[in-house]
């Protein structure tokens, strides 16, 4: 059985050489990724109570904007989401049960 993806109606796009909304949020979404990873990086690696707060507070701040920023474009039907089967869902439930059993 193949799963339904989930989608909104696209919004019409401009199709000229210049860059429209969907090519500036799929910008803001890669930049936001990165900003991401490298907050995530410096939390691991600071050893200053202070510091390691304020960079937290940055990481979950980029979190949140970059699932506003999905979100709108899901709205806007730019993206799709496809559900997972239950089967998979199950299996991996089932493995992370194990490991964490092993720990």
């Amino acid at each position: 059985m193949t799963a339904k993806k989930i989608e909104n109606p696209k919004t019409p796009l401009p199709e000229k050489a210049m860059q429209n909304d969907y090519d500036l949020m799929k910008n803001l979404l890669s930049i936001e990724k990165s900003l991401q990873e490298t907050y995530l990086s410096a939390i691991q690696q600071v050893s200053h109570e202070k510091l390691y707060s304020t960079t937290f507070a940055l990481l979950k701040a980029t979190s949140e904007q970059y699932r506003k920023i999905f979100d709108l474009m899901f709205t806007h039907g730019w993206v799709s989401l496809t559900p997972a089967p239950s089967e998979e869902v199950k299996a991996v439930k089932e493995e992370y049960e194990q490991m964490k059993q092993q720990l």
